[in-house]
């Protein structure tokens, strides 16, 4: 769940208006390109507000972003109930942003 949460978060940082990019922080424990730290994000390709209005720009979104990184997509389960990731993307930003 940790690299899931990495991830939602740096959904997050790119889907804002700005065009930047941001180098990763990554734990010392990471998994993915640990060893080439100058490797970036990509650019935003949607604003905030779309993603919170459209589940599968977001969801097309945040796969474009697994594909970039190279690193596998799974939708994690609890329960065995399949996490609505875009939900959980909405409800997090609220509450750390506080937009409505």
């Amino acid at each position: 769940m940790g690299v899931f949460l990495r991830h939602l978060l740096v959904l997050i940082s790119m889907v804002t208006t700005t065009k930047t990019t941001v180098a990763p922080q990554t734990p010392s424990n990471n998994t993915y390109e640990e060893s080439n730290p100058s490797k970036l994000y990509p650019s935003p390709d949607a604003e905030y507000e779309e993603l919170v209005q459209n589940a599968e720009m977001f969801m097309e979104t945040l796969m474009d972003l697994h594909r970039f990184l190279g690193t596998k997509f799974m939708v994690p389960t609890m329960g065995g109930k399949s996490l609505d990731l875009h939900r959980l993307f909405v409800e997090v930003t609220l509450q750390l942003t506080g937009w409505s």
